[in-house]
């Protein structure tokens, strides 16, 4: 990127944000000028036709709307949609589908309260916390009843079955927050 004369004075991490919000802004405007591009091709196209053959051409069904993917400076796939009052909507709708299922697959997670609830197990996990005391945690926050007798093979099934239970719970949110988060860090 072209350096701006006032940015020496900023410090790396500013520098390095601006330069991305610039690039994010570049990728979002290309399309743009590309289809203004577009259209003024068409409409040389249109004005030469009709100057020559006195004709008048359909409008093209892009002018009144436009669904395209552009990509941030992380490289990750934004759409953008626009229409006109002229687009119909159920066309719009299907192609920003269509581009939707496209870039990003036909799995859209959805956080759910339970989701919410097991963000906190994982958070524990990630402080490092004893896993007997997640799951103790576990069971405690949704009150569980176990056996009182801690010896006995009964006491034994319901902690494992509860234990099997948030590991389920743990990895059917970390799924969703992956796809969301898109961060494998």
């Amino acid at each position: 990127m072209k350096e701006i004369k006032d940015m020496a004075i900023l410090p790396n991490s500013w520098k390095e944000q601006i330069e991305n919000f610039v690039n994010l802004l570049k990728n979002i405007t290309k399309p743009i000028y590309q289809m203004l591009d577009a259209h003024i091709d068409a409409i040389v196209d249109m004005l030469y036709v009709f100057i020559l053959t006195g004709e008048t051409r359909e409008a093209p069904s892009d002018w009144f709307s436009k669904v395209v993917t552009v990509k941030n400076a992380n490289g990750d796939a934004m759409i953008l949609a626009m229409a006109s009052q002229a687009a119909d909507p159920k066309v719009v709708t299907s192609q920003f589908s269509a581009e939707y299922k496209k870039n990003f697959g036909i799995y859209r997670p959805q956080i759910t309260k339970t989701a919410v609830d097991t963000a906190y197990f994982l958070q524990l996990r990630r402080r490092r916390k004893p896993w007997n005391f997640i799951v103790e945690e576990y069971i405690r926050l949704n009150n569980f009843k176990l056996p009182r007798d801690r010896t006995s093979k009964r006491y034994l099934e319901t902690w494992r079955m509860y234990e099997q239970r948030l590991k389920k719970r743990m990895q059917r949110t970390e799924k969703i927050l992956d796809v969301i988060v898109g961060d494998k860090k």
